[in-house]
């Protein structure tokens, strides 16, 4: 599995659209490029992040066989996440998130906490765009987990050579 400060910076790396949004929205509303440069850098660094880590999964972690019997595609559940995201951008108009720091941080951990625990790495839209697929998979031992992969599952069963990410989340490194 992943050590704690990989599945942290994960979780961290799914925060990039918000801080693009923001970025966006500070420069759409007269800001200069050299004021928004922070947000400007996570928003370059958090998918490098993300790329590194999945590599550093497929290169280092235990592979294991994974048979499914069951399967449900929980693509579309990004959505929801992205609106989840897109809240505080609404609320810019009542809260300026850039003057009051401590709302911003509550807003961000509160985000980056909810994801954190649950678990939730299908909501990472890094890893949509990136081309992967999330889907609910019941196990031959009847456990749920969720399994990240690059392709598109059409069957319900089959067998693939995983790692594990978490307790709960597998990566797809091959389909046997």
């Amino acid at each position: 599995m992943l050590s704690k400060i990989a599945k942290l910076l994960l979780v961290a790396s799914s925060l990039a659209p918000v801080l693009a949004a923001f970025a966006v929205k500070e420069i759409s509303e007269g800001s200069t490029v050299a004021n928004t440069w922070p947000l400007l850098l996570a928003t370059a660094l958090l998918p490098v992040i993300c790329c590194l880590v999945i590599f550093y999964a497929k290169a280092n972690l235990e592979r294991q066989s994974l048979r499914v019997v069951k399967i449900k595609s929980t693509d579309k559940e990004v959505l929801a996440y992205l609106i989840a995201y897109l809240l505080p951008l609404l609320a810019k108009d009542v809260v300026d998130f850039r003057e009051n720091l401590v709302v911003t941080l509550f807003v961000f951990g509160m985000i980056f906490l909810a994801i954190y625990h649950s678990n939730a790495f299908h909501f990472n839209p890094l890893l949509g765009f990136a081309g992967f697929h999330f889907y609910e998979v019941v196990c031959d031992d009847d456990m749920t987990y969720l399994l990240v992969t690059s392709r598109v599952i059409r069957k319900q069963k089959g067998e693939s050579s995983v790692v594990q990410l978490s307790d709960y989340i597998f990566f797809e490194i091959e389909h046997e």
